[in-house]
């Protein structure tokens, strides 16, 4: 029965006919693998040693905020980011926090690409998103980016500024002046 010795020792065991073992960080390993063969509770000497290069390259985290941004006090504002990895790693899950630059709590959350936020006052803000990129519970990559945020001041209610328009000369001295209305009443 072969008995088989990962470097880091994270797949050592007995009883292995095919290995395997995911390398996180980029580098280069040499692998030794020794075939030491057991009969009942003898161990037969080394029978193979056989020596493996292997090359984890890196891969690269692409980070983007979206905007700019606009919008009004106390109302709303729709954000967009998004992130890549062009590592061979996968499936990748992203771990995104928003820092709003406005005081507030930053959101934090698994794949929060897309938050809504409300500023409480007008400004422009330079809001971040910073994005890690995580493969088998461990941090590949850490990339920030950042968005422009113009916040006006709430907008003013529509219906009190409706313009009616002129209709005409009216002199309310001249009685022989008659108004016809039409329409609803």
């Amino acid at each position: 029965m072969p008995i088989v010795h990962c470097p880091d020792g994270s797949c050592a065991g007995y009883g292995y006919s095919q290995v395997s073992h995911t390398y996180i960080q980029p580098a280069t390993y040499i692998v030794t693998l020794n075939t030491t063969w057991q009969q009942g509770s003898t161990i037969l000497e080394d029978t193979d040693e056989t020596y493996v290069l292997i090359v984890v390259e890196s891969g690269e985290l692409a980070v983007s905020a979206g905007g700019p941004y606009s919008g009004y006090a106390t109302y709303p504002i729709q954000f967009s980011g998004n992130a890549s990895w062009s590592g061979g790693q996968g499936p990748i899950s992203y771990t995104c926090m928003w820092n709003w630059q406005d005081g507030t709590a930053p959101s934090i959350g698994k794949n929060l690409f897309n938050p809504v936020h409300t500023f409480a006052n007008p400004g422009t803000y330079n809001v971040a998103l910073e994005v890690q990129a995580i493969y088998d519970g461990q941090v590949l990559d850490t990339t920030i980016d950042y968005a422009e945020v113009i916040v006006s001041l709430e907008p003013q209610n529509e219906t009190s500024r409706t313009n009616l328009g002129t209709v005409g000369a009216f002199d309310a001295r001249r009685p022989s002046q008659r108004i016809r209305l039409s329409g609803p009443m």
